[in-house]
């Protein structure tokens, strides 16, 4: 499965992409009575799922800032929110490095703006995989 989560919070005024990949971790920043549905989601995560930070407007489309693959099935709480520990593959350094997709008119774009949802697209797909492969994993 493929694992799309939103680093910015407080309504998109506080970006904590760096955050999230200098101490490998992906994080739902809601509070678990907040969202019971992201926690639940979050802790079902397997390990070897792929992972990515995601950016998602309705005008620009997604993109993809960092890719990741889940190490352990341990949550993590710290000041962030809850977590799973993440081995970053790929982290852009700044956003001309970004896998951008734009709009994929497929129906998603209600979840993409999500704090976590799963990616379906095979498009999406196929690129994370593509650029693991550059990196040198398989």
């Amino acid at each position: 499965m493929f694992y799309g989560f939103g680093a910015f919070y407080d309504n998109g005024t506080v970006n904590n992409t760096e955050s999230f990949i200098n101490q490998g971790l992906a994080y739902v920043g809601w509070t678990k009575q907040q969202s019971p549905s992201y926690h639940q989601m979050l802790s079902s995560i397997s390990i070897g799922s792929i992972v990515f930070i995601k950016s998602f407007s309705p005008r620009a489309g997604l993109y993809v800032k960092a890719i990741g693959i889940i190490k352990s099935n341990n949550l993590i709480q710290n000041n962030l929110g809850t977590a799973r520990e993440v081995k970053w593959l790929f982290a852009a350094k700044d956003p001309s490095e970004w896998l951008w997709f734009g709009r994929l008119d497929d129906k998603m774009d209600c979840v993409r703006g999500c704090a976590l949802y799963i990616e379906f697209h095979e498009d999406v797909q196929n690129a994370i995989l593509d650029k693991i492969a550059r990196l040198g994993y398989k």
